[in-house]
């Protein structure tokens, strides 16, 4: 995770290998609760999606 103020980026790695970073609104605290190696749940709205080359 990299937290840059207003917002955190979780990178997400799917078991299939694939990178998956999501931008998350940074609560007040600054403290998103996550921790590395936490498993989570991911999921969107279809059009929600940006792919960005890297």
């Amino acid at each position: 995770m990299v937290y840059f103020g207003t917002d955190t980026h979780c990178h997400l790695h799917l078991r299939d290998g694939t990178e998956v970073v999501v931008r998350l609104q940074s609560p007040a605290s600054g403290d998103s609760g996550l921790v590395e190696g936490d498993e989570v749940s991911l999921g969107f709205a279809p059009g929600a999606a940006q792919v960005v080359e890297d």
